[in-house]
């Protein structure tokens, strides 16, 4: 189920990805590049929710069974990562519109902090996770949660305080810091 709803919420990024009205017949190269808002937003959300799905996908192979609550919290998520089409479809309308991105950044970091919800309700004295989880793996599943909801709180500050370009860039760099951190941490990060 999950698997399918991060599918659809990629899958739904793209619809918002078509020329206005008459491009075909006016200035083509001009409509292409005025398209550039959208088709960003839409390459940053991709990373975004790709990443978002590759954590869940790191999490669920050590957690052994679930509950209630941790179903409860896995929907949230799910909620939050399906929400994510509306924040980036205004941020491509918007631009760098310091509202649009403080709202999509808000949103992102929402949907962090339930993933991290989800790991500490069920590695919280190993309740839901299997007995032979590492120490390490742990607190890496969590610190993979926490940095997003914190790059994207703070650019959220970032581009409130009047600085929605620099907000952006530090959602670009977020996919090579992860790289970055796998290297020199390792695999398993």
């Amino acid at each position: 189920f999950s698997d399918g709803v991060f599918a659809i919420a990629i899958t739904i990024l793209a619809l918002e990805l078509h020329l206005p009205d008459g491009a075909y017949h006016g200035d083509l190269g001009a409509a292409l590049l005025g398209s550039w808002p959208k088709v960003m937003s839409f390459a940053i959300s991709f990373m975004v929710i790709a990443l978002f799905w590759r954590a869940h996908l790191r999490a669920f192979n050590w957690i052994a069974h679930a509950d209630t609550r941790l179903i409860t919290l896995n929907l949230l998520l799910l909620m939050l990562v399906c929400f994510l089409p509306f924040p980036t479809a205004v941020l491509g309308d918007a631009g760098s519109d310091p509202v649009a991105v403080v709202f999509y950044a808000l949103s992102v970091a929402a949907a962090s902090l339930a993933q991290l919800l989800i790991w500490i309700y069920a590695a919280m004295g190993t309740r839901l996770i299997r007995a032979e989880t590492p120490r390490a793996v742990r607190h890496m599943i969590a610190w993979r949660s926490l940095i997003p909801a914190a790059v994207f709180a703070a650019s959220a500050i970032v581009a409130w305080a009047g600085y929605p370009n620099a907000a952006m860039y530090a959602w670009i760099a977020i996919v090579p810091l992860f790289w970055v951190l796998r290297t020199i941490v390792g695999r398993e990060w």
